[in-house]
């Protein structure tokens, strides 16, 4: 349970998705730190199974060369994004990576201040307790011979955010609403799809720690998938009773997730196979409106 969570107004009676019980609130999607996802696809698997589901969505973009990066800007260039979509309306946010801490950002806010209202929270692979294999932000600054990440840290300010040090700052500071429900999921592989130190905090995606990425009411953890591929067509599906649900102001049951050899394949294998599918849609979708 993350830090404040507490949800006394809701029903505890269990409930499924139905025909007669669907997400009727619009999800917005908010993508992670430097992520394109026109480029990257990590959002495509989610919109799809969000519109064969017939929930209506909004795919936010935040650019770095406006906002820098940081968790601030990006949740002051969000709100304005999701008020010129959404005025006075209530939503669901889905954040992926640092857009679920964005997406916490937002939803500690009254929906006064927002202009809309946050229903529920679902993070996939969010660092809520830091990126563990960046250390400390005073061991950061100590290493003065990783030049280029020194630079890139200079250039791109949000890194310094994702620290132990500063989550744990944030996490003092941001605490979640209590009207609001929060759900997290998280993706563990042995593959060493992008940064092997990961593993010496334990279970990781290749980039956040299993232990890190839980939060509020935590929906599973996934083996196979990777920090790009955990916010899938699985995932994604999984989540929908509990919007439904807290729609009605009741509970879904959080249902097992099944981990197993022919499941973690099959989630590597459309995992890789939409991230290398990813530029070729994105170049096919320019030609279409040349």
């Amino acid at each position: 349970m993350g830090t404040g969570s507490y949800f006394h107004s809701w029903s505890a009676a269990p409930v499924t998705l139905t025909n007669k019980l669907t997400v009727k609130l619009p999800v917005v999607l908010i993508h992670a730190f430097c992520d394109v996802p026109e480029l990257t696809g990590t959002l495509k698997l989610a919109e799809r199974s969000l519109r064969d589901m017939g929930v209506e969505y909004f795919s936010t973009a935040i650019p770095i060369h406006r906002t820098g990066g940081t968790i601030a800007t990006r949740t002051r260039e969000l709100v304005s994004q999701i008020q010129e979509k959404y005025h006075n309306r209530q939503i669901h946010l889905f954040g992926h990576s640092m857009g679920g801490l964005n997406a916490r950002d937002i939803a500690a806010r009254s929906s006064e201040e927002n202009g809309f209202t946050v229903v529920t929270v679902t993070t996939f692979g969010t660092p809520h307790r830091g990126v563990k294999a960046l250390g400390t932000t005073s061991m950061l600054n100590r290493i003065s011979t990783a030049t280029a990440f020194m630079t890139l840290k200079t250039i791109i300010p949000g890194i310094q955010d994702l620290t132990c040090d500063s989550m744990s700052i944030f996490n003092q500071r941001v605490l979640d609403n209590p009207t609001v429900r929060y759900f997290s999921w998280a993706g563990y592989t042995d593959l060493p799809t992008l940064w092997t130190a990961t593993s010496a905090y334990g279970d990781t995606d290749s980039l956040v720690n299993v232990d890190s990425a839980e939060w509020g009411t935590h929906l599973g953890t996934i083996q196979g998938l990777d920090h790009h591929a955990i916010i899938n067509k699985r995932t994604v599906t999984a989540t929908l009773p509990h919007l439904a649900a807290a729609e009605g102001g009741q509970l879904a049951t959080v249902q097992l997730v099944e981990n197993n050899l022919l499941s973690a394949v099959a989630n590597v294998t459309e995992g890789v196979a939409n991230n290398l599918l990813a530029p070729t849609r994105a170049l096919m979708a320019k030609f279409k409106h040349i």
